[in-house]
């Protein structure tokens, strides 16, 4: 009955967004810990379904907790993990940045000490604080870096206690101060700097010797990005690292022998990103880098890189990083690469290596480095090693990167071992004279012979020349005599026509570029076979492969080179070699192959591509990195001075190739070996004389503007000695006044001395008098307290005395009163006596009030049966009026949620459209009326139920009477039935019937 009047009264559901409110307003004015608890853990609840009507209610308030609570680890807890959930991105793997997680971060960095606040925890000893903290600042900085970025720089010790999180005993702490780190010294210099002088470089190394190592997991990996952070283009964090000694750890990382399990994954990224540290050292190029590869080489981290590189136990992944690791390390240093030619390494790794026999032969067979960089690269046919025979070659290219004596060296014993037929390593002239049957399954055997030969004779007309010099062929025994250009020509013609790898073309074809490039000799070696140039002619517009754009293109810029540094002594004259070209190659295809090729993405996206995974099949590699540098630096150039030699409509350009200029193709002048002309005809001549008139005129201003400065400066000259008088003059005359001063100030300063000396005997003499009267003083004092003494003393025998009279009297008093208490004790007794006989008296009356009571008790046994029959069907009828005010409370409850959901349907479509809002709000107002109906129906269910209920009482008032009417009945029958058991049975149905 009560609860069906309670759901009547109730109000109606409260939404989400109220409670909210609610909740937000009540954290904002509580002023007791407890309440601000307790709304923060309702916002909780709330924060990962309602997070915009959270944040945009309760971040102030949530921050200002976290301030004014922050001795509370509960409180501070629950805020945080509050702040995360808002933080948290529905989508983790999405790039997109979340909107609310944006406005939180942008509201978190509009106040430096928000960012405090959460630094400050990290001095917590807390778990979840720490923890937490790190973690809302991690979410802060993902989306407004470079403003949370400067937020801890300028922090109080921010950056001290974000390094200090490396140094926690927790992993999990770690883990976390490891990952913020990262993301906060990405491509910022100060923070590096702050965060390596503050110990990063020790806390880095112990979590990596906690870990195990370099066969750690993925935190191992992270604590070496980390390094790489701090170190890349920082030379002040090189130097401190070096400073403290460091280095020494990475070749302990390097040199762990005890990694049986090298072929992990993890171990391999470990050992990947550690090959990606040690290269940060070398990235710039001077003097500093040189002295970086010499202090590395020295500590041993070289030698153990390139180790690694031919150890059996690496990947092929870590053996490719470690040889483009070993490159950077001496690439253009003279003294090391020297000392790399005489390293020796492990050939078990090495094409057709095989165990020896003999076991006491000795566990591994070793190789000269480079010997074992030409094997590999050169006889490795596994499709899967592709980047470790590039790795190979880049080696090789830093072996002998800006020294010429080394490549002179190189490619004279490469030369003589392919001539003489005695050389047992890998030869690049193998593959490049004679094409076999294996070229085709592995035509990057040709292009990496083709690759390092070009990088021999790049720019280097030393190294050319000795290449001059091979040849094939026996004159003495008639046969034809051949030289290199001619067999890389034919060997390129035979690819092209039968359909050959188009990587084997193109490494003739880079290679004859860069030799025939100002080597007017070459081009005429490359004349020489006057079919050479037809059949290239020929070939260029009827290539029909997938890789044709690329085809046609480096032929078209070889023939352009070809015309460019032909000269008067070429087999094939240039009036000829013109009308060759433009009767097989007419002028506008020549410019669109030229043009094609520069846009091909194996052209103009070779740095990205180079990046790019490998499919499936052979890699998509087709160019050096210094032939693209070649053809990009010539392209624009050689396009309008091509052009302008072809058909004289341009003006030309001056560039790299072209020498000569306003010079058609009858024109006869030419270039010696050099490349510089032996000739200057009348224009060029007319041309330098009106430069050098300009140059004239020019020098005859110059000289007198140099006039006119030279007057100026004497000028200057003439007024600084006249000031320099005047200021000699004025400082002397300072000095005498500053002499007067000081010699007047000396005088007065004794004057004032010997005045203070006479003050000072002045006092000491009135001091002496007082002395001597408070001494007197004192005397007469300690007389007055002797007499004083004396006075007292007497007077205090006096007050004993009396003390002990009356003392004496209280005695008296005492016994007296010890008498009156063994009178007063026997009174007592005999009250205690009179109180026994009432206790008797006392239990006799019990023993008949239980006697009365047993009797009661078998009357009311009697008639139990009646009472029970009565008693069910109270309850029954008591059932049957509860379960009709539950189904009544259950419909109510139905009714309001339904209502509910109707209302915020409602709020829902006034939200869509400003159109609507009238319709909405009549629709809101006719739900209103229906649902004051239902309530009117409701509170008429509430006056029945209301009905039945007074039904009940009215039973429950014939039951009292029945039993007035049994008590009436029992005292016929003769049974005593008092007042006070009537009573006791009406109290204690009342009380059953209250409980029901």
């Amino acid at each position: 009955m009560f609860s069906g009047i309670l759901a009547n009264q109730a109000p109606p559901k409260q939404t989400a967004t109220a409670t909210i409110a609610t909740l937000c307003d009540r954290l904002a004015h509580a002023t007791l810990l407890e309440d601000r608890r307790a709304a923060v853990l309702g916002l909780r609840s709330f924060a990962r379904d309602y997070k915009e009507s959270v944040a945009s209610g309760g971040l102030r308030w949530l921050i200002v907790a976290l301030d004014k609570d922050r001795d509370d680890v509960d409180t501070v807890k629950v805020v945080l993990e509050t702040l995360l959930l808002l933080f948290a991105n529905e989508h983790q793997n999405s790039d997109s940045p979340d909107d609310i997680a944006l406005w939180l971060a942008d509201e978190f960095t509009q106040k430096q000490a928000n960012i405090n606040l959460l630094i400050d925890l990290l001095d917590q000893t807390d778990f979840y604080d720490r923890l937490y903290a790190l973690r809302i600042l991690s979410a802060i900085l993902k989306n407004r870096p470079e403003r949370t970025r400067e937020c801890i720089y300028t922090a109080p010790l921010g950056l001290e206690r974000l390094v200090a999180t490396l140094d926690d005993r927790r992993e999990i702490i770690r883990n976390e101060g490891v990952q913020l780190l990262i993301a906060l010294t990405d491509d910022h210099a100060e923070i590096q700097k702050l965060v390596a002088y503050n110990g990063a470089f020790d806390g880095v190394f112990n979590i990596i010797d906690l870990e195990g190592g370099i066969t750690g997991g993925f935190l191992v990996q992270d604590c070496l990005r980390l390094l790489t952070n701090l170190l890349a283009f920082n030379v002040s964090n090189q130097s401190y690292f070096q400073e403290a000694r460091c280095d020494t750890k990475l070749v302990q990382l390097l040199g762990n022998d005890k990694t049986d399990d090298m072929l992990l994954e993890a171990t391999s990224k470990n050992l990947l990103q550690l090959l990606n540290l040690c290269k940060v050292f070398v990235t710039f190029v001077g003097s500093a880098a040189e002295a970086h590869q010499k202090y590395l080489w020295d500590c041993g981290l070289t030698p153990r890189v390139l180790a690694l590189a031919f150890s059996p136990k690496s990947t092929i992944d870590v053996r490719a990083e470690a040889l483009c690791t070993a490159a950077d390390l001496i690439r253009g240093n003279h003294a090391l690469q020297e000392k790399f030619a005489l390293m020796q390494v492990d050939a078990s790794t090495l094409p057709g290596f095989s165990v020896p026999d003999v076991p006491n032969e000795g566990p591994n067979r070793t190789a000269f480095v480079i010997e074992a960089l030409l094997n590999m690269a050169l006889l490795d046919i596994n499709i899967a090693s592709f980047n470790v025979r590039m790795a190979a070659v880049q080696c090789i290219e830093a072996y002998v990167h800006n020294n010429p004596e080394t490549r002179l060296h190189f490619i004279d014993r490469a030369v003589k071992g392919f001539t003489s037929g005695e050389d047992e390593t890998a030869n690049i002239f193998n593959s490049l004279i004679e094409l076999d049957s294996n070229s085709q399954s592995d035509p990057y055997k040709t292009w990496f012979s083709g690759a390092i030969f070009q990088t021999l004779i790049f720019e280097n007309r030393e190294a050319q020349d000795i290449a001059m010099n091979l040849t094939s062929g026996d004159a003495e025994s008639g046969e034809e005599v051949v030289t290199a250009i001619q067999n890389f020509s034919s060997n390129l013609l035979e690819a092209l026509q039968y359909g050959l790898n188009s990587r084997i073309s193109l490494a003739f074809l880079m290679i004859l570029c860069v030799w025939l490039n100002e080597n007017p000799e070459a081009v005429n070696d490359f004349l020489m076979e006057n079919s050479t140039l037809e059949s290239l002619l020929a070939l260029v517009n009827h290539i029909n492969n997938e890789d044709a754009v690329l085809l046609q293109g480096v032929c078209t810029f070889l023939i352009g080179i070809v015309f460019e540094f032909s000269t008067k002594e070429s087999p094939v004259p240039r009036v000829d070699l013109h009308s060759r070209i433009l009767g097989r190659l007419k002028k506008d295809q020549y410019f669109l192959k030229l043009h094609k090729l520069r846009q091909h993405p194996a052209i103009r996206d070779f740095e990205e591509a180079g990046n790019r995974p490998h499919r499936k099949g052979l890699p998509e590699v087709y160019f050096t990195g210094d032939f693209i540098k070649f053809f990009k630096d010539n392209y624009s150039k050689n396009y309008y001075h091509f052009k302008e030699r072809l058909d004289g409509s341009l003006s030309p350009l001056p560039g790299i190739i072209s020498r000569s200029l306003d010079r058609d193709p009858g024109d006869q002048s030419g270039h010696h070996g050099n490349g510089e002309p032996h000739m200057v005809s009348e224009e060029m001549l007319q041309s330098v004389t009106a430069q050098l008139e300009i140059k004239e005129d020019e020098y005859s201003k110059l000289q007198a503007a140099h006039t006119a400065l030279e007057h100026q400066l004497s000028q200057e000259q003439e007024r600084f000695r006249s000031f320099k008088e005047s200021s000699s003059s004025t400082v002397q005359k300072i000095k005498e006044v500053a002499a007067r001063e000081i010699a007047t100030a000396q005088d007065n300063a004794q004057a004032i001395q010997e005045e203070s000396e006479a003050n000072i005997l002045a006092e000491r003499e009135a001091a002496r008098s007082e002395i001597q009267e408070v001494t007197l003083r004192m005397d007469a004092a300690l007389r007055e307290s002797r007499a004083a003494t004396d006075k007292v003393t007497k007077e205090t025998s006096v007050i004993i005395a009396k003390l002990q009279e009356h003392s004496a009297q209280l005695e008296k008093e005492l016994g007296s009163l010890r008498e009156g208490n063994s009178a007063q004790s026997q009174q007592l007794n005999a009250q205690a006596q009179q109180i026994d006989n009432m206790k008797s008296a006392i239990l006799k009356l019990e023993s008949q009030l239980n006697e009365q009571l047993d009797t009661a008790k078998k009357t009311q046994s009697r008639h139990e049966s009646e009472r029970d029959v009565e008693r069910k069907a109270r309850d029954v009828e008591r059932k049957a009026a509860e379960k009709r005010l539950s189904d009544l409370k259950r419909e109510m409850e139905s009714r309001l949620q339904e209502t509910a959901r109707i209302a915020e349907d409602s709020a829902k479509k006034a939200a869509t459209a400003e159109a609507e809002i009238l319709k909405v709000k009549e629709a809101a107002k006719k739900e209103k009326a229906e649902m004051e109906m239902e309530r009117e129906g409701e509170r008429e269910k509430a006056a029945i139920a209301q009905a039945e209920a007074d039904d009940l009482m009215l039973v429950m008032a014939d039951l009292e009477e029945n039993v007035k009417k049994y008590k009436a009945r029992l005292k016929k029958l003769g049974e005593d039935v008092t007042d006070d058991e009537g009573e006791g049975e009406e109290e204690e149905e009342e009380e059953e019937e209250e409980e029901d």
